[in-house]
């Protein structure tokens, strides 16, 4: 059994005020399976609610994190807890939702599985992106992808593996991503389907010059460089923009790993046949 959960810091998917009905019945249910639930100040601002906490607050007095809207507000609720180490889960109001796999419809039930402890933890692996002369690191659970400024032409990565130089892509861009993120962006380039525990990274070529430009997975105790001929920019999850000055170097290695609460019966196998429609619906 897992520790029981009884307070949660919420977050909502921003400029989202339609949302208001659904999370305070969210909040009401959860209250009333005796869990109590802060929301995020600017979450509560943007749905007209009372109160509202600051998220550093949350981060020292909650037992999880709530993110409420699709994947992408519950990876940017994990990248602005890195440190803490408090398990993240999501309720998606979206249509995808590789991550957040809870139903509003089954907020309920779960919530008995909260206070009890009867959750399940999957921990996934981050990458961390630091330009080689700066202290700064950023934080990806899905990918950081390198292109262009303008995101319109090639650009020519050098790359390098331990220190070893292994290649020069000529490509529309570079997906550098993990096992989790292998079912965004990265697939839709052409990557792998990696299963999300697995110890690996992902290099895959956006639209490459060469045809012998291949997606390449490999493990994740290796460093990776890469330098820039023309000023270009990274993406973080595809939500944070960093500029990448030509001849600076960029090191991505693993990080930490971040605990996602999930349902103890969700099978990630499920969810790929479910969202791909694999088997044609048999």
């Amino acid at each position: 059994m897992n520790q029981p959960i009884y307070k949660i810091g919420a977050i909502v998917r921003p400029k989202s005020p339609e949302l208001k009905d659904s999370c305070v019945e969210i909040f009401r249910i959860l209250a009333d399976s005796g869990i109590e639930v802060w929301c995020e100040r600017e979450s509560s601002c943007m749905l007209g609610l009372q109160g509202g906490v600051g998220f550093e607050e949350i981060l020292d007095s909650a037992d999880a994190i709530l993110s409420i809207g699709g994947d992408g507000t519950l990876i940017s609720a994990v990248r602005k807890s890195i440190g803490s180490n408090l398990p993240i889960f999501g309720i998606n109001m979206g249509s995808l939702g590789f991550l957040t796999a809870i139903k509003p419809n089954e907020v309920a039930s779960f919530a008995s599985l909260l206070v009890s402890g009867g959750y399940k933890l999957d921990f996934h692996r981050m990458l961390e992106a630091r330009f080689v002369d700066s202290s700064e690191k950023f934080y990806a659970l899905n990918e950081v992808f390198i292109t262009k400024n303008n995101h319109c032409g090639m650009i020519k990565v050098g790359a390098k593996i331990n220190n070893e130089f292994f290649n020069t892509y000529i490509v529309d861009g570079l997906i550098i991503a993990t096992p989790t993120g292998s079912s965004a962006y990265n697939i839709s380039a052409g990557g792998s389907v990696v299963y999300p525990f697995c110890s690996n990274i992902l290099l895959t070529p956006v639209c490459a010059h060469s045809l012998t430009q291949r997606p390449l997975v490999i493990s994740d105790d290796l460093e990776l460089e890469f330098v820039l001929k023309e000023d270009g920019m990274i993406l973080i999850d595809g939500q944070q923009t960093i500029t990448f000055h030509k001849n600076k170097t960029l090191n991505v290695r693993k990080s930490c790993n971040i605990p996602l609460i999930q349902h103890p019966n969700r099978s990630y196998f499920a969810v790929l046949k479910e969202k791909f429609n694999w088997g044609g619906g048999s």
